[in-house]
């Protein structure tokens, strides 16, 4: 069972209705793509999707990866005198447990109160069951305690129970390709730039990811590797990587500006990004800037840096904290892919400055790079929560 994010339910009806059904085109196009195909469907107000056990947890991660998705659950349907075959498919079948079972909807209160008291009572029962069996216990370890929450609603005398303990939260936002937007995001390999990605893409934002190739391998592979984690949230399985040779540019802009390379380097960067820009039909162009985190990140330095670009720029993650970065992207399932240490910059001089001590006059005989390189990956699956 999943449920849509909070924000496509309070659409006008026109603008939820065209939402849904591109989300639900998007999780049939990901389920074929991942080799597991489905058909969601509507049951008593819930959106459903019919596996087999061996299928859950791969579903689960395919439902929860996906933009427009807010919340995931292992879940029954069944007729209101089925109540004991359901809740059995939920408890362990050994161990002691700790029990909670809650009916959130109704449309008889009468018979909820009634089947409440009766499941409780027999949770109750297996809870203590449970425990004596365990008798044996010697003490000497922590003994393994199993929660088992459930949620249910009762209407129209079949209940619906799911797993509350099990329950994912999900991408929300809104669906891929809901948003006829598209987005350049300078793509470093870093957290930072990986997660601006992702929020821009369950915002509903096609993006294309913008490589500035310094000459080193490992980093260049790494941020391949990374892209191909971020192909998988579209339902096509593709995302496009443009690479800029950066390498001979930024060695000139070393021996000329020296202390100011860092604020030079991010000047062109966005120079060159608004360039890509007007050619591939950009409305923005998107960074993985954290406000004051690095010296060529100062307000100081985003007043002079900005003016290199001639298209809107935005900074998705600008006030969050790096320590929220990783929640972020382990929430999202992406921790693990980039928490290996990424090589570092060998331009990036002994003293930097916070603070641009040149003027936008002074980069008139820059010569910026003009050409580059369109690589289409493939889809990875690189989600470990």
């Amino acid at each position: 069972m999943f449920r849509l994010g909070g924000e496509i339910g309070i659409k006008a009806q026109g603008t939820r209705e065209r939402m849904i059904e591109v989300l639900m085109k998007n999780i049939v196009k990901r389920s074929k793509r991942w080799g597991i195909p489905v058909k969601p469907y509507q049951k008593m107000g819930k959106w459903w999707i019919d596996v087999s056990s061996e299928q859950i947890d791969d579903i689960i991660l395919l439902l929860r990866t996906t933009p427009g998705v807010s919340r995931v659950s292992k879940a029954l349907v069944g007729k209101e005198e089925e109540w004991k075959d359901m809740l059995d498919s939920f408890v362990p079948q050994e161990g002691p447990i700790a029990p909670y079972f809650f009916i959130y909807k109704t449309d008889n209160v009468d018979k909820a109160r009634q089947y409440k008291k009766e499941i409780l009572s027999y949770l109750t029962s297996l809870q203590k069951q449970r425990f004596l069996a365990a008798e044996s216990y010697d003490g000497l370890e922590p003994l393994e305690v199993s929660p088992v929450s459930i949620g249910a609603e009762l209407k129209n005398g079949q209940f619906i129970m799911w797993d509350m303990n099990g329950e994912a939260q999900g991408m929300q936002g809104l669906p891929i390709h809901v948003e006829e937007a598209k987005a350049g995001v300078l793509f470093s390999g870093g957290p930072d730039s990986v997660l601006a990605a992702l929020l821009l893409m369950r915002r509903g934002v096609d993006v294309e990811l913008i490589y500035m190739d310094q000459g080193v391998k490992a980093m260049t592979e790494r941020v391949r590797h990374l892209a191909s984690g971020l192909a998988d949230v579209y339902p096509e399985g593709k995302i496009n990587l443009i690479i800029v040779p950066w390498r001979e540019f930024l060695t000139q802009v070393t021996k000329e500006f020296k202390k100011n390379t860092c604020m030079v380097c991010k000047y062109s960067m966005l120079k060159v990004a608004s360039f890509i820009a007007k050619k591939r039909g950009y409305q923005f162009i998107a960074m993985g800037t954290i406000v004051g985190e690095q010296a060529s990140q100062t307000p100081y330095a985003l007043t002079f840096t900005e003016r290199g670009a001639f298209v809107p720029v935005m900074h998705p993650v600008a006030g969050y904290a790096k320590e929220e970065i990783f929640d972020h992207l382990a929430r999202f399932g992406m921790r693990k892919a980039v928490e290996k240490a990424a090589p570092g910059c060998e331009f990036v001089p002994p003293k930097v400055v916070s603070k641009p001590r040149i003027s936008v006059h002074d980069l008139r005989k820059l010569k910026f790079p003009k050409d580059y390189k369109v690589e289409k990956i493939d889809a990875q699956k690189l989600w470990q929560f």
